[in-house]
C-alpha cells in the first residue's frame, strides 16, 4: 500500500529496477467505507462485520442459550486489560478437541467473521458432519478494536514501545525459534517480534492457558487473511516437519472439499516456502512445543482484489467453503488413523458421521481488546541543561530530537539560550560523545524523570475538588459543571469545540454584568503541562470567591471566557500512558500520534522551512488546522472575537511572559505598549522575563493577533526554571496561582492606563 504523495516516487523506483507491477486496490478508503461495521444495535448476523463488544455479547448470549454445551472461558488478557473471551463447546465429556485461534492480527477482519459463523454452525445446523466441529474466533482484542476506533489497517497489538512505536506483531512473539528469521528488531515494524518471546502479554497469557489444555486437542487452526493458502508448520525454516507427508496430503483433501462450493483456489505447503519465512508463529510453537500432528494456518480470501478489505457480503461464502474443509480434514484425519496414523489425544476416539451430537470438543477462544493501558515509565530517564552557543549546536540537537523514543525537547535549542533536553538512559553514552565533540557545556538538571512523575500528587476521583492535587479531564469538567448549578446567573458552561477522540473542550463564561469587556483564558494545548490547567482553575475559583476588593473589581468588570484543556485526548493520554505527552491523539501513519496543537493555527503555519515529521513533538500537521481540536477552538474564538481584548495562553516552563509575533522578530504595532509591561512581572522571590515569543510558526497567539486583531496578547510561561520542569510538584498550585492572578490584576491595570480597551 503506497501513500499519494509517494507514488511518483514509487514508480520511479520500480522503473529503476525494472519491477512489474500493477495497481490492485485504486482507493483503499473507498474499500474501508464499503465495510464499515454493523451498529452496536443491529442483530447479530453474518451480513455486517462486527465490533469487539458486540461478538463478546453474542458469545455471552449463546452461553445462556445453550447452558449445558456452551461454556465461557477466559484464556488470558491484554494490555490494555480487556479479558480474552472465548467458548468451549461440548456435547460430550472427553470428547478429543479442535482449538482453533482467530484474529491475531488484527486487521484481518474476515477470520474472526469466520471463526463466528463456523461456531454458529457447530450450534444449530441441521447437518450431522457440521455438528462435529470445533474453532475460535479472534486472538488481539486491544488490536482488533483499534482496527474499529482509529486505523483500520493496524495489524500488531498496542503495547507502547517508546513514545512513539506500538505493539509487537503477536504472530512472531512466540516462545519457539523467537526471531530467527522473518520478523524484525525495530518496534515501529509490522513485523516487530517483541524484546523477547512472551512479551506480550496477550501471546504470554494464552500460551499459559493452551498449555494447561494441551492434552485436550489434537487438532490446532489458526485463520488468517488473506491469500487463499493452507499452510502448516514451520515458518521459521524451509525444512520439514516429521509427519510432512501427513499434512500435505491432508491438506490436499481440505482445499479440494473447499472449492467445491464456489470454486475458490487454494494453494497447500509449508509456511515458509509457500508465503514467507516466520519465526516466532503460534503453529510452530505449537507444533515444536507440543508436536501436534495436526495443525494448520488459513490464510482466507482474497487473492488480492480486496486484501484485507474483503466485503461483508463474502462472510458467509468465506464461512461456508472453510467449514466444508475443516469437515474434510477431520473426516481425512479420522481415515488415516485406520491405516495407522497416531494422532495426539485421540485414543477412545469413536467418531460417526451421521450423529446427531458433536463428538469433537470445541474450544473457542476469541480475543479482542483495549481498556486500560499501563503507563509508560521513564526510570533512569535524565533532563540536561545545554548552553547553546552556534548554529550548528542548535541543528544537532534538533537532529536527535527525531528520535523521540530516546531524546525528548524540554526547552527549544536557540542560540545564546539554554536547552533542555530528557535522555533516554541507553542514549546517555552517545550524548555525552557528542556533546564533547560540539563542545557544548551542560549538566544534569533532573537524574531521574521517574522519580519525579512518581512525586506528583493526583487526586482520586471520589476526592473534593482542591488546589493541593492535579486533577484528571473529567474531575476538571465535573468542577466547571458544578460550578454553573452553584452560580447559574453568572457562569455558563460553554463547549467551544471537540477532540479528535470525541471529548468536549469545554470552558466556562463568568459575567457578572452584560457588555463587560472580555477577556480570553487557553490552557493546556500542551498535554504535559499540568501547572497551565492548574493555574487557571485557581484564577477561575477566585474570580468567584475572592473576598479581595481588587479581585472583585477585576472580576465584575470583566466577561471572562476560561478554557482550562484545550487538548483533552492528550490530557487524559498524560494520565493513562504517557505523563510526558505534549501532541493531540490523532493518527498520522501507522506508528506517529498528533501534532503539536501550537503549531496547526492558521496564520504564517510552518512559514520556516519546517522538515519537522509526524513523529516529532513540534510537527505542525499535514495542513493548518488540520486537527479538529484547533479547527473547531479556532472557529469559536473566532465568533466572539469582538468580545475580548485580552487574550492569555497558559504553558510551562520557564517563567517567561511573551507577546507575538513568534514567527518572526517583526514588532506588533503596539510594541511599546506591550514592552511597558516589563515593571509588572516580578512577584516575591519569583523572577520572569518579558519578551518576543520563541520562534514557533502557526501559534495560538498570533493567529488570535491576525484573525481578531486582539490589542494585549500574551503567552505565560509559567513555574519553574527547570528544576521540576513539566513535573511541578503540586504543593506549587497554589503559589503560582496566587503570583499569576496578581500578575493579571496588573495586566488589566496598566491596560486602563494605556486606554484599553
Amino acid at each position: 500500500m503506497v501513500a499519494p504523495h509517494k507514488l511518483p516516487e514509487f514508480y520511479e523506483m520500480m522503473a529503476q529496477i525494472q519491477a512489474p507491477y500493477k495497481v490492485y486496490i485504486d482507493n483503499v478508503q473507498t474499500l474501508i467505507n464499503r465495510a464499515m461495521p454493523a451498529n452496536a444495535s443491529m442483530k447479530f448476523d453474518f451480513k455486517n462485520y462486527h465490533d469487539f463488544d458486540t461478538i463478546y455479547k453474542n458469545l455471552d448470549d449463546l452461553a445462556n442459550q445453550y447452558p449445558n454445551v456452551v461454556q465461557s472461558i477466559v484464556g488470558g488478557k491484554t494490555y490494555e486489560g480487556r479479558k480474552i473471551k472465548g467458548v468451549k463447546v461440548s456435547f460430550k465429556p472427553n470428547n478429543p478437541g479442535v482449538f482453533i485461534e482467530s484474529g491475531i492480527h488484527a486487521r484481518e477482519w474476515i477470520a474472526p467473521a469466520t471463526a463466528m459463523y463456523i461456531f454458529h454452525q457447530l450450534l444449530t445446523s441441521n447437518n450431522t458432519e457440521v455438528r462435529t466441529l470445533a474453532e475460535s474466533p479472534v486472538f488481539n482484542p486491544d488490536g482488533y478494536v483499534y482496527t474499529h476506533t482509529t486505523n483500520r489497517l493496524w495489524r500488531k497489538t498496542r503495547k507502547p514501545y517508546g513514545f512513539r512505536c506500538y505493539g509487537c506483531d503477536p504472530n512472531r512473539n512466540w516462545g519457539y525459534e523467537w526471531n530467527t528469521g522473518g520478523s524484525s528488531n525495530n518496534p515501529c515494524s509490522e513485523t516487530y517480534a517483541g524484546p523477547m518471546p512472551f512479551s506480550e502479554i496477550e501471546t504470554r497469557s494464552m500460551s499459559t492457558y493452551i498449555s494447561s489444555i494441551s492434552d485436550k486437542f489434537y487438532v490446532y487452526i489458526a485463520l488468517h487473511s488473506y491469500s487463499q493458502l493452507l499452510m502448516f508448520p514451520y515458518g521459521y525454516t524451509a525444512d520439514r516437519v516429521d509427519n510432512y507427508d501427513l499434512l500435505y496430503d491432508i491438506g490436499m483433501k481440505t482445499i479440494t472439499a473447499l472449492a467445491k462450493r464456489y470454486g475458490t483456489d487454494y494453494t497447500v505447503g509449508n509456511i515458509a516456502e509457500t508465503i514467507y519465512v516466520a519465526s516466532g508463529n503460534s503453529a510452530d510453537w505449537i507444533k515444536g512445543t507440543y508436536n501436534k500432528s495436526i495443525v494448520y494456518t488459513y490464510e482466507l480470501r482474497d487473492g488480492g482484489q480486496y486484501g484485507f478489505l474483503l466485503p461483508p457480503e463474502q462472510i458467509i461464502p468465506t464461512g461456508e467453503e472453510t467449514l466444508d474443509s475443516i469437515i474434510a480434514m477431520l473426516r481425512e484425519a479420522k481415515t488415516l488413523k485406520k491405516y495407522g496414523y497416531e494422532f495426539d489425544t485421540m485414543r477412545c476416539y469413536n467418531f460417526h458421521y451421521k450423529s446427531i451430537f458433536i463428538m469433537w470438543k470445541t474450544i473457542l477462544c476469541m480475543i479482542m481488546g483495549l481498556v486500560t493501558a499501563e503507563q509508560i515509565t521513564f526510570d533512569d530517564y535524565k533532563v540536561i541543561k545545554i548552553n547553546v552557543t552556534t548554529n550548528r549546536q542548535v541543528e544537532l540537537l534538533n537532529q536527535i530530537a527525531k528520535d523521540p523514543d530516546h531524546f525528548s525537547i524540554w526547552k527549544e535549542p536557540s542560540v545564546n539560550k539554554q536547552a533542555e533536553l530528557m535522555v533516554a538512559p541507553q542514549k546517555l553514552s552517545e550524548f555525552y560523545e557528542l556533546m564533547a565533540q560540539i563542545q557544548a557545556p551542560y549538566k544534569v538538571s533532573i537524574e531521574n524523570v521517574q522519580a519525579l512523575i512518581n512525586q506528583a500528587t493526583t487526586a482520586k476521583a471520589s476526592e473534593t475538588f482542591d488546589f493541593t492535587k492535579y486533577h484528571t479531564l473529567d474531575t476538571i469538567y465535573n468542577y466547571l459543571d458544578d460550578l454553573e448549578k452553584k452560580y447559574p446567573n453568572i457562569v455558563q458552561t460553554v463547549v467551544a469545540g471537540k477532540s479528535y477522540e470525541g471529548r468536549e473542550i469545554k470552558g466556562v463564561k463568568i459575567s457578572f454584568k452584560q457588555n463587560n469587556p472580555g477577556v480570553f483564558f487557553e490552557s493546556s494545548i500542551h498535554a504535559r503541562e499540568w501547572i497551565a490547567p492548574a493555574t487557571v482553575l485557581y484564577i477561575l475559583d477566585q474570580l468567584l470567591t475572592s473576598n479581595n476588593r481588587y479581585v472583585r473589581n477585576l472580576a465584575e468588570s470583566h466577561n471572562w471566557y476560561i478554557f482550562p484543556v484545550c487538548n483533552p485526548d492528550g490530557y487524559v493520554y498524560t494520565y493513562t500512558t504517557n505523563r510526558m505527552w505534549r501532541k493531540t491523539r490523532k493518527p498520522y501513519g501507522d506508528n506517529c500520534y498528533g501534532t503539536d496543537p501550537n503549531r496547526n493555527w492558521g496564520y504564517t503555519w510552518q512559514s520556516a522551512s519546517n522538515d519537522s515529521g509526524p513523529c516529532t513533538e513540534t510537527y505542525p500537521g499535514p495542513a493548518p488546522f488540520s486537527d479538529i481540536e484547533i479547527k473547531s477552538l479556532s472557529k469559536y474564538i473566532k465568533s466572539i472575537c469582538n468580545k475580548f481584548y485580552i487574550y492569555l495562553s497558559f504553558h510551562s516552563y520557564s517563567q517567561l511572559l511573551m507577546f507575538p509575533y513568534s514567527y518572526t522578530v517583526e514588532h506588533v504595532d503596539n510594541y511599546n505598549d506591550l514592552e511597558t509591561y516589563n515593571k509588572i512581572i516580578m512577584y516575591k522571590e519569583t523572577m520572569w522575563l518579558l519578551l518576543l515569543l520563541d520562534e514557533a510558526y502557526g501559534s495560538s497567539v498570533d493567529w488570535v493577533k491576525f484573525a481578531c486583531g486582539t490589542p494585549l496578547l500574551f503567552a505565560y510561561e509559567l513555574r519553574d526554571q527547570g528544576e521540576y520542569g513539566f513535573l511541578l510538584p503540586s504543593k506549587e498550585i497554589i503559589p503560582t496561582g496566587e503570583e499569576t492572578l496578581d500578575s493579571i490584576l496588573a495586566i488589566l491595570k496598566e491596560a486602563t492606563v494605556l486606554g484599553y480597551p
